[in-house]
């Protein structure tokens, strides 16, 4: 597990926000799953490539419910991941918004939080970055 700061150009762009993202299909929001089951306060949005590695691990289509299994194992190595982390690595993370990045079943993972749309973790792949 590291962090990686996000450029500073990254901070200053002005782009849609989380829940527009939500609204148009690019995030899908597990918000009410992460709350019920893992006792997370903050929104949690995936991106398409983590909603298709799930399905993947899961052998179901990224469209079905199947992989709301693998979604419960990937919170589970996210909140592992976040408690694990010293103070300073937590503050950066929390404040000023550096990526934290995991390994969930041999995939890189990666999650930043967001403040565009209330407070929010996004979850998603190297390649989406």
């Amino acid at each position: 597990m590291n962090t990686q700061q996000m450029p500073d150009l990254l901070t200053d762009m002005v782009g849609p926000t989380s829940d527009e993202l939500v609204e148009d299909g690019y995030f899908t929001d597990v918000t009410p799953y992460a709350k019920k089951f893992h006792d997370m306060t903050d929104k949690v949005r995936i991106t398409p490539n983590i909603s298709i590695m799930l399905a993947q691990l899961g052998s179901s289509e990224p469209q079905e419910v199947e992989w709301y299994d693998e979604l419960d194992s990937l919170l589970t190595t996210i909140r592992g991941g976040i408690m694990d982390m010293n103070d300073d690595d937590f503050k950066n993370f929390e404040k000023y918004r550096h990526t934290l990045m995991l390994k969930h079943k041999d995939n890189e993972v990666w999650l930043a939080m967001d403040c565009t749309s209330g407070d929010s973790v996004h979850i998603f792949t190297p390649a989406e970055y």
